[in-house]
Protein backbone atom coordinates (compact mmCIF):
# COMPACT_ATOMS: atom_id res chain seq x y z
CA UNK A 1 0.00 0.00 0.00
CA UNK A 2 2.71 2.39 0.74
CA UNK A 3 4.59 2.18 -1.79
CA UNK A 4 1.76 2.42 -4.37
CA UNK A 5 0.73 5.56 -2.94
CA UNK A 6 4.35 7.02 -3.28
CA UNK A 7 3.73 6.14 -6.61
CA UNK A 8 0.55 7.88 -7.09
CA UNK A 9 2.15 10.72 -5.46
CA UNK A 10 5.08 10.89 -8.30
CA UNK A 11 3.04 10.09 -11.26
CA UNK A 12 0.74 12.83 -10.31
CA UNK A 13 3.28 15.35 -11.70
CA UNK A 14 3.84 13.95 -14.88
CA UNK A 15 2.00 16.62 -16.36
CA UNK A 16 3.08 19.45 -13.40
CA UNK A 17 6.64 18.98 -12.61
CA UNK A 18 6.87 21.75 -10.57
CA UNK A 19 5.37 19.79 -7.72
CA UNK A 20 7.64 16.50 -8.37
CA UNK A 21 10.55 18.05 -5.40
CA UNK A 22 7.40 17.61 -2.74
CA UNK A 23 5.95 14.61 -4.04
CA UNK A 24 9.78 13.21 -3.94
CA UNK A 25 10.02 14.45 -0.15
CA UNK A 26 6.46 12.86 1.07
CA UNK A 27 6.92 9.55 -1.41
CA UNK A 28 9.92 9.29 0.47
CA UNK A 29 8.62 9.51 4.18
CA UNK A 30 5.97 7.05 3.16
CA UNK A 31 9.00 4.55 2.54
CA UNK A 32 10.82 5.63 5.97
CA UNK A 33 13.62 7.63 4.14
CA UNK A 34 14.62 10.79 5.07
CA UNK A 35 15.96 12.31 1.66
CA UNK A 36 14.52 11.18 -1.35
CA UNK A 37 15.80 13.20 -4.43
CA UNK A 38 17.23 13.73 -7.87
CA UNK A 39 20.83 15.14 -8.86
CA UNK A 40 22.48 15.63 -12.31
CA UNK A 41 25.58 13.22 -12.48
CA UNK A 42 27.09 15.94 -13.80
CA UNK A 43 28.73 17.08 -10.23
CA UNK A 44 30.88 19.96 -11.63
CA UNK A 45 26.88 22.01 -12.58
CA UNK A 46 25.45 20.60 -9.31
CA UNK A 47 21.69 20.16 -10.29
CA UNK A 48 18.97 18.62 -7.73
CA UNK A 49 15.03 17.91 -7.81
CA UNK A 50 14.52 18.11 -4.05
CA UNK A 51 12.31 19.72 -1.37
CA UNK A 52 13.13 22.61 0.14
CA UNK A 53 13.34 20.68 3.44
CA UNK A 54 15.88 18.24 2.09
CA UNK A 55 17.71 20.99 -0.03
CA UNK A 56 19.02 22.51 3.33
CA UNK A 57 20.45 19.45 4.21
CA UNK A 58 22.11 18.50 0.76
CA UNK A 59 23.40 22.24 0.36
CA UNK A 60 26.83 21.81 2.26
CA UNK A 61 27.89 18.86 0.35
CA UNK A 62 29.00 21.12 -2.20
CA UNK A 63 29.29 24.42 0.06
CA UNK A 64 31.81 23.10 1.94
CA UNK A 65 33.29 21.12 -0.44
CA UNK A 66 32.64 17.19 0.83
CA UNK A 67 32.05 16.14 -3.02
CA UNK A 68 35.36 15.95 -3.35
CA UNK A 69 35.85 13.47 -0.49
CA UNK A 70 33.02 11.64 -0.60
CA UNK A 71 33.45 7.64 -0.77
CA UNK A 72 29.59 7.25 -2.05
CA UNK A 73 30.50 9.32 -5.01
CA UNK A 74 33.76 7.53 -5.91
CA UNK A 75 31.91 4.39 -5.34
CA UNK A 76 28.98 4.58 -7.44
CA UNK A 77 29.68 6.90 -10.31
CA UNK A 78 32.14 3.63 -12.33
CA UNK A 79 28.68 1.26 -11.89
CA UNK A 80 26.60 0.96 -15.23
CA UNK A 81 23.46 2.51 -15.06
CA UNK A 82 19.93 1.07 -13.90
CA UNK A 83 22.64 -0.46 -10.97
CA UNK A 84 21.37 -0.52 -7.69
CA UNK A 85 24.05 0.80 -5.12
CA UNK A 86 23.76 0.49 -1.60
CA UNK A 87 26.91 2.05 0.38
CA UNK A 88 27.32 -0.12 3.15
CA UNK A 89 27.60 -3.17 0.85
CA UNK A 90 30.14 -0.92 -1.51
CA UNK A 91 32.25 0.86 0.96
CA UNK A 92 33.70 -0.78 4.35
CA UNK A 93 31.92 0.03 7.30
CA UNK A 94 35.63 1.10 9.27
CA UNK A 95 36.28 2.98 5.90
CA UNK A 96 32.55 5.10 6.37
CA UNK A 97 32.78 5.27 9.92
CA UNK A 98 35.99 6.95 10.37
CA UNK A 99 35.56 9.23 7.64
CA UNK A 100 34.80 13.24 7.89
CA UNK A 101 32.59 13.47 5.96
CA UNK A 102 30.28 10.63 7.49
CA UNK A 103 30.59 12.00 11.24
CA UNK A 104 30.75 15.46 10.18
CA UNK A 105 27.91 15.55 7.52
CA UNK A 106 26.33 12.77 7.06
CA UNK A 107 25.39 11.68 10.54
CA UNK A 108 24.25 15.27 11.93
CA UNK A 109 22.73 15.95 8.82
CA UNK A 110 20.57 12.00 8.89
CA UNK A 111 22.37 11.30 5.88
CA UNK A 112 23.88 8.26 7.25
CA UNK A 113 22.69 5.35 5.19
CA UNK A 114 22.59 5.66 1.39
CA UNK A 115 20.57 3.85 -1.70
CA UNK A 116 21.28 5.15 -4.92
CA UNK A 117 21.11 4.23 -8.66
CA UNK A 118 22.21 6.01 -11.95
CA UNK A 119 19.56 6.53 -14.85
CA UNK A 120 19.60 8.02 -18.32
CA UNK A 121 16.99 11.39 -17.94
CA UNK A 122 16.73 11.82 -21.50
CA UNK A 123 19.16 10.29 -23.99
CA UNK A 124 21.65 13.68 -23.28
CA UNK A 125 21.81 13.64 -19.03
CA UNK A 126 22.79 10.80 -16.38
CA UNK A 127 21.27 11.33 -13.43
CA UNK A 128 21.12 9.98 -10.29
CA UNK A 129 17.99 9.04 -7.66
CA UNK A 130 18.92 8.32 -4.33
CA UNK A 131 17.78 7.66 -0.91
CA UNK A 132 18.88 8.30 2.62
CA UNK A 133 18.14 8.10 5.98
CA UNK A 134 19.66 8.42 9.28
CA UNK A 135 22.37 6.04 11.30
CA UNK A 136 19.68 4.75 13.97
CA UNK A 137 17.22 3.98 11.42
CA UNK A 138 19.78 1.12 9.85
CA UNK A 139 21.16 0.31 6.38
CA UNK A 140 19.13 0.52 3.82
CA UNK A 141 18.39 -3.13 2.46
CA UNK A 142 16.08 -6.28 1.35
CA UNK A 143 12.65 -5.07 1.37
CA UNK A 144 13.41 -1.35 2.11
CA UNK A 145 15.76 -1.42 -0.94
CA UNK A 146 13.57 -3.38 -3.01
CA UNK A 147 11.31 -0.53 -2.39
CA UNK A 148 13.65 2.13 -3.84
CA UNK A 149 14.43 0.78 -6.72
CA UNK A 150 10.61 0.50 -7.84
CA UNK A 151 10.09 3.88 -6.85
CA UNK A 152 13.03 5.22 -8.19
CA UNK A 153 12.47 3.84 -11.49
CA UNK A 154 8.81 5.35 -11.37
CA UNK A 155 10.97 8.91 -10.29
CA UNK A 156 13.38 8.76 -13.15
CA UNK A 157 10.12 7.55 -15.58
CA UNK A 158 8.23 10.86 -14.24
CA UNK A 159 11.30 13.28 -14.56
CA UNK A 160 11.71 11.55 -18.08
CA UNK A 161 8.39 12.17 -19.20
CA UNK A 162 8.42 15.63 -17.83
CA UNK A 163 11.71 16.75 -19.67
CA UNK A 164 10.20 15.61 -23.43
CA UNK A 165 6.83 17.49 -22.15
CA UNK A 166 8.88 20.60 -21.45
CA UNK A 167 10.77 19.45 -24.72
CA UNK A 168 7.37 19.90 -26.69
CA UNK A 169 6.57 22.94 -24.64
CA UNK A 170 9.29 24.51 -26.11
CA UNK A 171 9.55 23.55 -29.52
CA UNK A 172 5.51 25.11 -29.79
CA UNK A 173 6.98 27.96 -28.41
CA UNK A 174 9.92 28.45 -30.70
CA UNK A 175 7.29 27.98 -33.55
CA UNK A 176 5.47 30.39 -32.55
CA UNK A 177 8.19 33.29 -31.46
CA UNK A 178 9.29 32.30 -35.23
CA UNK A 179 5.97 32.99 -36.29
CA UNK A 180 5.86 36.18 -35.01
CA UNK A 181 9.30 37.42 -35.85
CA UNK A 182 10.71 38.02 -32.46
CA UNK A 183 14.11 37.24 -31.38
CA UNK A 184 13.92 34.98 -28.49
CA UNK A 185 16.62 32.49 -26.85
CA UNK A 186 15.14 29.51 -24.96
CA UNK A 187 17.10 27.70 -22.22
CA UNK A 188 16.73 24.65 -20.49
CA UNK A 189 17.30 24.17 -17.16
CA UNK A 190 20.60 24.30 -16.86
CA UNK A 191 20.71 27.70 -18.14
CA UNK A 192 22.34 26.13 -21.60
CA UNK A 193 20.87 27.57 -24.98
CA UNK A 194 17.86 24.33 -26.43
CA UNK A 195 16.96 26.88 -29.20
CA UNK A 196 16.81 30.12 -30.75
CA UNK A 197 14.91 32.39 -33.36
CA UNK A 198 16.21 33.30 -36.69
CA UNK A 199 16.11 37.01 -35.32
CA UNK A 200 17.79 36.15 -31.84
CA UNK A 201 20.78 34.87 -33.87
CA UNK A 202 22.85 38.15 -33.87
CA UNK A 203 21.63 38.32 -30.27
CA UNK A 204 22.99 34.97 -28.66
CA UNK A 205 26.78 36.43 -28.10
CA UNK A 206 25.22 39.66 -26.56
CA UNK A 207 23.04 37.98 -24.35
CA UNK A 208 26.06 35.69 -22.89
CA UNK A 209 28.28 38.47 -22.43
CA UNK A 210 25.15 40.75 -20.59
CA UNK A 211 23.98 37.75 -19.05
CA UNK A 212 26.69 35.64 -18.13
CA UNK A 213 27.16 35.73 -14.60
CA UNK A 214 22.89 35.46 -13.98
CA UNK A 215 23.63 32.14 -16.17
CA UNK A 216 26.26 31.30 -14.18
CA UNK A 217 23.97 30.87 -11.11
CA UNK A 218 21.05 29.59 -12.32
CA UNK A 219 23.04 26.37 -13.66
CA UNK A 220 24.25 25.98 -10.30
CA UNK A 221 21.40 26.49 -8.43
CA UNK A 222 21.07 23.67 -6.19
CA UNK A 223 16.86 23.39 -6.65
CA UNK A 224 15.03 22.67 -9.91
CA UNK A 225 11.65 22.07 -9.88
Amino acid sequence: MQIAAAEALLDACVHQPEGLPEALDAAGRLLGFEYFCLASADLDRPAFIASQRQNEGIAPYFADGWVDVDYRARAERPLPLNTLFLDHRAVPAEERKRSAIYNELFVPRRMANYAGMRFDLDGREEWFCFVMRSEEAGVIDGKDAASFVRVARTAMNVASLATRLHATRASDMLFGLTASGAAAIILDRQARVMALTPGATDSEQVLKEAMGPVLEQLSRSTLRA
